[in-house]
């Protein structure tokens, strides 16, 4: 009997499904977009040592949002956020911005890099695609990067999303799409505003490129 398991990759924007066929004797692997071509392909493979195939529709599982982590943290604005820097942005558990700190966009977070779940940690270090919504005041804005291999991830105060490929200790994703200057004004004078609670959702799942 020949089981068929099927886990969902989100590749950027598009979803890709992995199938695999596992017996005894084989296990073959192959990863197609769009899903529904992925058996016919897997069927037309050559099976080594296996004469036949018993297959059950019953045996064929899909999860479409399987493999999905998400963690939310919690900042405030501030008056002095300007947004200006061009490769960076920042949240940041300290109090107050600097003259110099425009990359910061959120003080009184609830966690730096260090205090992130084990799980999210393990996820952006296999190098996985991380999507930050970023929520304030009624405006939202999402940022796409990447994880890295070389992430650590033990900074006790800051989080910083970096366009850049500059790995630190502070630093939760790079390859980012947008930097504090890119950021909507909408969004960016809300996070001037020291009453505004800040919402920052980090989701994780699929593989860079």
């Amino acid at each position: 009997m020949i089981g068929i398991g099927i886990v969902p990759d989100v590749f950027r924007d598009k979803l890709m499904t992995r199938y695999f066929f596992e017996s005894i004797d084989d296990i073959l692997f192959a990863q197609v977009a769009p899903p529904d071509e992925a058996l016919n392909q897997l069927l037309s493979l050559p099976l080594v040592h296996t004469t036949k195939i018993n297959y059950l529709s019953s045996s064929l599982r899909k999860w479409e949002d399987m493999g999905k982590i998400v963690e939310v943290i919690t900042a405030r604005g501030h008056p002095r956020v300007t947004a200006k820097h061009q490769t960076t942005l920042m949240f940041t558990k300290d109090r107050e911005v600097g003259f110099k700190g425009n990359c910061i966009v959120g003080v009184l977070a609830d966690k730096g890099s260090a205090g992130l779940h084990d799980e999210l940690k393990s996820a952006i270090k296999s190098g996985a695609a991380v999507n930050i919504t970023i929520e304030a005041g009624g405006e939202m804005e999402v940022v796409r990067a990447f994880g890295h291999p070389l992430l650590t991830l033990v900074h006790p105060k800051d989080l910083v999303i970096r366009k850049s490929r500059f790995t630190c200790g502070r630093t939760l994703a790079v390859g980012a799409d947008k930097a504090a200057m890119d950021l909507s004004r909408a969004l960016v004078a809300k996070l001037r505003d020291s009453s505004t609670k800040v919402k920052v959702t980090i989701e994780v799942g699929g593989q860079s490129p």
